[in-house]
């Protein structure tokens, strides 16, 4: 029996619908295997940050970070944050600059305060200006991003302008006041003077979208972004103008002694297009490649004991 013409009109659109989804789908990005390399140091000093894992890959432009609360938070018996100076020596007569100290409030709303202080003394003579609107403060070391919920203000992000270092922390548990910082980052290509770093010529703060933008001094430029705040986690978002050749685009820098005296006591690594995670120390290890990373601990540590845990990845080129 001859099927009628009209019926075949569903069938040519579906198949003509399936042929034009398979013309425009846009195949998922790569993840990137991304080189970490340990270029730290073993101490017995739990106030020294001799963790610093640096990322290196000549194509990464965007990445996420996360930042939440170590997993044994909700069951932390004892919470300290007290400073450890045992088995401590530090070095002598490292120079030091001097400044007039000064807060401002660069920006506030109903939701955030932007704060920015000049500090006493600085281990870098570069003072790097920051604008906000059509303001611009020339001097600045520290700046600090708060969150405002009921009856407090609470950092949820810092950076310190000199040496491209941030922290990050997720807002606290509805049980605690508020959380420690525990390890550092930098996003950029990173130089050395005397320790790891990123230098900026300049940064803004673009308060409709939270993110701020910066040039390096270096040549080319970047943005972090806070896309939320909460509770759980903090998360980040990070854009590079261009992929970082010829050194690290990020490094996170933190402590470790061991698993009582730790910021960050494990890595954990997924390989590109791997469901598996493997985990090894921070210090001390060889160069391997992975898709992402979660710097973090799964046991309780008596030096900053609700530190959060870090993130980073999976890596693209846009």
């Amino acid at each position: 029996m001859r099927r009628p013409a009209g019926a075949l009109a569903p069938l040519r659109a579906m198949v003509c619908l399936v042929l034009t989804l398979l013309l425009f789908a846009q195949p998922a990005k790569a993840e990137l295997a991304v080189t970490a390399s340990d270029l730290g140091f073993v101490t017995r000093c739990a106030e020294m940050d001799n963790v610093l894992v640096a990322m290196t890959d000549p194509t990464v432009t965007t990445f996420p970070i996360r930042v939440r609360h170590p997993a044994f938070a909700a069951g932390a018996s004892e919470i300290s944050q007290t400073a450890d100076f045992t088995d401590c020596d530090f070095p002598k007569d490292q120079p030091v600059w001097h400044f007039q100290p000064a807060s401002f409030v660069l920006y506030e709303d109903a939701d955030f305060r932007l704060q920015g202080h000049r500090l006493q003394n600085s281990w870098r003579p570069e003072l790097v200006p920051v604008s906000v609107g059509g303001e611009t403060w020339p001097d600045l070391h520290l700046l600090q991003l708060l969150v405002k919920i009921p009856g407090q203000m609470v950092e949820v992000l810092v950076l310190y302008p000199a040496d491209g270092y941030w922290r990050a922390k997720p807002l606290p548990p509805t049980d605690v006041v508020d959380t420690p910082y525990g390890a550092s980052f930098m996003v950029g290509p990173m130089e050395n003077d005397r320790r790891p770093l990123v230098k900026f010529k300049s940064i803004r703060f673009e308060p409709q979208n939270h993110r701020f933008t910066f040039d390096f001094a270096r040549g080319g430029s970047g943005s972090l972004t806070l896309q939320s705040a909460s509770r759980d986690e903090v998360r980040l978002w990070v854009e590079l103008s261009a992929p970082v050749s010829g050194a690290p685009f990020a490094v996170i820098s933190s402590m470790y002694v061991d698993d009582s005296k730790a910021d960050i006591g494990w890595i954990r690594s997924r390989a590109a297009g791997q469901p598996l995670w493997l985990q090894k120390r921070p210090v001390s290890f060889q160069p391997y490649q992975a898709a992402e990373f979660n710097f973090g601990r799964v046991v309780a540590s008596r030096h900053n004991t609700l530190a959060p845990d870090f993130l980073f990845g999976p890596f693209h080129n846009r």
